[in-house]
């Protein structure tokens, strides 16, 4: 984990490890102008013990979760290259501990729609766009999160096995800082 992310207390010896085990599946059918898409992810997150500045150990237990994330997504082919979209998904996060280390529940569930285009550059450059809502609820003390969505994303196919990604977009990230829902 980066040093520079709120998670990381000045008092860590090393940077946080931790794995993000990470599944997805999508059907998508396509027969005409009109398709849609269906699909999910699935990530499980598993934060190592940290060492700190004079030898003891944080345990990090509260911070391990899945994130369970289900999609939709319907297309209209506008002309060659272009498609418009619209989408929505639901997503669960849910912590293996029921409470993290300032005694907050941090298992959450959020909802996002959208509307975009995805569009061919070339044969082996292609992206989309899009802009949106975002919701995502938590429990007490700690305050919902919700406005606008947006992102933008390029796939760079560089060969048969390689696949550039470039995205930006907003993000919300779990937190363990006190009083804080996410890091936006």
């Amino acid at each position: 984990e980066a040093r520079y992310l709120p998670n990381e207390p000045s008092s860590l010896a090393k940077p946080v490890n931790y794995t993000d085990a990470h599944a997805e599946g999508v059907f998508t059918y396509r027969p005409t102008r009109l398709g849609f898409s269906v699909g999910g992810t699935w990530d499980r997150l598993y934060y190592q013990p940290s060492p700190l500045i004079g030898g003891s150990i944080q345990s990090n237990a509260d911070r391990n979760a899945d994130i369970v994330n289900g999609y939709a997504k319907i297309y209209y082919d506008l002309s060659k290259g272009y498609s418009a979209f619209l989408t929505v998904s639901r997503e669960f996060h849910t912590y293996d501990l029921s409470s993290d280390r300032s005694g907050v529940n941090r298992n959450s569930a959020g909802n996002q729609v959208g509307a975009g285009v995805e569009f061919t550059i070339s044969e082996l450059l292609v992206g989309d766009a899009f802009a949106g809502y975002l919701s995502h609820d938590y429990h007490s003390p700690l305050k919902n999160v919700s406005g606008p969505d947006y992102g933008v994303r390029l796939r760079w196919f560089a060969t048969p096995l390689i696949t550039a990604h470039l995205t930006a977009a907003r993000v919300l990230d779990d937190t363990t800082v006190s009083g804080s829902s996410t890091i936006d």
